[in-house]
């Protein structure tokens, strides 16, 4: 009866210190991805009315610059549309290729937004405080899904 206790004790270490090698300080857990989703898409509705309030036609930009503010507004629209999707089947099945096109759509956000300021300056979009919003919840799924990524390429992905 000894040995056998031995070896469930040695099992159990072991798992332990599987276990604990396979916890990463960039990865979020379940619970913080959760409030991650949450959080971002309460934020979605807010960045989607303000994106649909740029209209150049109320400007008087030439029409090649009025065109292409209208590309990127519509751009990033499709992008939060689809964060939106990437969102609600997240909350289904946690998948690492959904959570990386999640942080390209957020990315893509960021990146229309800062096109469009770029062909207008005046363009009447809060880019102070979306870009505020926008940062950090870019930097915190970059740095889970690379995590990821890297362990599922070592075979440890949680």
């Amino acid at each position: 009866m000894r040995p056998l206790l031995s070896w469930i004790v040695l099992l159990g270490i072991l798992c332990v210190v599987s276990h604990a090698q396979t916890k990463d300080a960039r990865l979020m857990s379940e619970a913080e991805y959760k409030a991650f989703l949450n959080a971002v898409d309460a934020k979605l509705p807010e960045w989607r009315a303000a994106f649909q309030r740029v209209d150049p036609a109320k400007t008087d930009l030439p029409y090649a610059v009025g065109h292409n503010v209208v590309l990127y507004r519509d751009i990033a629209l499709r992008q939060i549309e689809s964060a939106a999707n990437a969102i609600q089947q997240e909350r289904v099945k946690h998948r690492v290729s959904r959570e990386l096109w999640l942080h390209g759509f957020l990315q893509g956000i960021y990146d229309s937004m800062d096109a469009l300021v770029v062909y207008d300056p005046s363009v009447e979009l809060p880019v102070e405080k979306i870009s505020a919003e926008l940062g950090p919840f870019i930097g915190k799924i970059a740095n889970d899904s690379h995590a990821r990524v890297e362990l599922l390429e070592k075979g440890t992905c949680p």
